[in-house]
């Protein structure tokens, strides 16, 4: 009797460890499959970052072979072989200007504005600076769209940042707010003017 009872209890140990493998063959199974899938997903993003770099690694050398051709230097060099280059001085600005926000250049004048409220136009023509109307609000950026001056940002009297851009009306001599805010107050940015429309880079948000 003693004997039965032995090999019952020992049979049961054995379907018991069988069970206890076929949980464990499941789960390295599972373990497997994430791992294959794993590697699969990094497989595709060394592939996507070897084409980005064989890509980036193509246009530097076109842009190598670019620069070795001979016409490269006529195209830096636009001033005919044996041109003379003359310097010549100007008529004082009529205030200093302390950290220069922009320079702009409108219908043959030239516009510079500093961290105050005052800009300044020189006139090559008459050889002449005028100074218009203060602006608004200072430490902006300035730029010029469509043959128009455009300040962008800024701080107020009350030293708030402002989000505003103000364009100059020649005809009335006014900053008006004809264009819409900026998605965010900056003051301090840094204007680039292209054909169509102004890019702002840069600055300080209230919080400095």
């Amino acid at each position: 009797r003693k004997l039965e009872d032995a090999e019952h209890c020992h049979s049961v140990e054995v379907e018991q460890l069988i069970l206890k493998l076929a949980d464990t063959k499941d789960t390295l199974s599972s373990r497997v499959g994430e791992v294959e899938a794993e590697l699969r997903a990094a497989q595709q993003q060394i592939s996507i970052k070897e084409s980005l770099v064989s890509w980036i690694v193509g246009s530097l050398h076109e842009q190598l072979d670019h620069l070795r051709k001979p016409h490269i230097e006529q195209e830096l060099n636009p001033f005919p072989k044996g041109a003379k280059i003359t310097c010549m001085t100007c008529e004082d600005m009529p205030d200093h200007i302390n950290n220069c926000r922009g320079t702009v250049l409108i219908r043959g004048k030239v516009l510079i504005g500093g961290l105050n409220e005052f800009i300044h136009q020189y006139s090559p023509n008459e050889d002449k600076w005028s100074t218009l109307p203060p602006t608004p609000v200072f430490a902006f950026g300035m730029g010029e769209l469509n043959e128009q001056l455009v300040i962008v940002g800024g701080c107020s009297i009350q030293n708030v940042v402002t989000a505003k851009a103000h364009m100059f009306e020649t005809s009335s001599q006014e900053w008006v707010e004809s264009m819409p805010p900026m998605p965010t107050p900056c003051s301090n940015v840094a204007v680039f003017s292209q054909p169509s429309c102004l890019t702002v880079v840069g600055g300080i948000d209230q919080r400095g």
